[in-house]
């Protein structure tokens, strides 16, 4: 019984390590942009951007485009400042992210400046690129100046991002996108064309990361309820077989089993006095051999004391 719920808890171990393995090397990443727009002039305006991106699943290279002329740029991985290189491609820069492994949080900062649309007189050059297919949630957070709010428009963009959440609080606007397909979308106060387009799918890494927290906690304590039941058993083994010098000497007398006869005798040594081994030969009905023979038993198991006087032995319960 005891080895069929060992072999369980082992099968358990290993469905749990499977499946904490399995949510380590799932492809996806949940990312959040922060924008702090300050206009400089009539016609340009500086951005301010922080990529904050909670990737899971990715080992090695990531690689993310962020708008041409961008400049103060630096990376860090789990909060440490870290090297990357990049190439300089027609309207953006692709950054290329090197040392990610498993669950990793990478920050990308820089700087970039756009110009105003002078026909509809707001400002139209602002991108936002996202990371590769496995993006599965994002959302942008501007900061926009004094007097700045969101362009509408009466048509419906068919090439837009599907906005399902748009909020307004001062100079903070919150925007949340389930990214579809390529998209350009006019709409807003920033222009925010997407050249790559997700659905919505995996949990954000945080979730997967509170689980693989859980799974963790369940493998250690399979392993430490393994380690008890295995420790358990050694003990047991050692105390039902008696050491080399010791055998007869240190057994607990409470796990020796007794015939009926023994219990008898036993029974008929008291326990607040000693008695002579005749009397009990006569009370037992018992030859004076087979009474000598379960009185040697009773006290090499620490049943009895037995204490030699002349021919005869005084007896007397533990």
């Amino acid at each position: 019984m005891r080895k069929r719920v060992i072999l369980s808890l082992f099968a358990l171990l290993l469905f749990l390590s499977f499946l904490s393995v399995s949510l380590v090397h799932a492809q996806t990443s949940y990312m959040n942009v922060t924008d702090t727009v300050n206009q400089t002039s009539n016609a340009y305006a500086e951005n301010i951007v922080n990529y904050s991106i909670l990737v899971s699943g990715v080992n090695g290279t990531f690689n993310i485009p962020i708008p041409s002329g961008a400049y103060d740029i630096s990376i860090y991985i789990n909060g440490t400042h870290t090297a990357f290189g990049y190439q300089n491609l027609s309207n953006y820069l692709m950054l290329n992210v090197n040392k990610i492994k498993g669950l990793s949080r990478v920050d990308i900062l820089f700087t970039y400046n756009e110009n105003v649309n002078v026909n509809d007189s707001y400002f139209m050059n602002t991108y936002y690129f996202i990371p590769p297919s496995f993006t599965s949630y994002f959302r942008l957070d501007m900061l926009l100046p004094e007097g700045a709010y969101a362009v509408t428009s009466t048509k419906p963009n068919n090439y837009g991002p599907i906005v399902y959440g748009f909020f307004t609080n001062g100079k903070r606007i919150d925007a949340r996108w389930v990214i579809e397909n390529q998209s350009y979308s006019p709409n807003l106060y920033v222009i925010i064309p997407f050249y790559l387009g997700y659905k919505l799918s995996l949990p954000p890494p945080q979730q997967q990361n509170n689980l693989l927290y859980v799974l963790y906690i369940l493998i250690a304590v399979v392993i430490v309820v393994i380690g008890y039941e295995l420790w358990l058993t050694s003990i047991r083994r050692r105390r039902s077989t008696p050491t080399r010098g010791t055998r007869g000497r240190r057994h607990n007398p409470f796990k020796i089993l007794l015939s009926g006869d023994e219990k008898r005798i036993l029974n008929l040594i008291p326990k607040d006095d000693f008695i002579m081994q005749n009397e009990i030969v006569k009370k037992s009905e018992y030859s004076k051999a087979k009474v000598s023979k379960i009185v040697s038993k009773l006290s090499r198991y620490k049943f009895i004391k037995v204490i030699p006087e002349g021919r005869n032995n005084k007896l007397k319960r533990n």
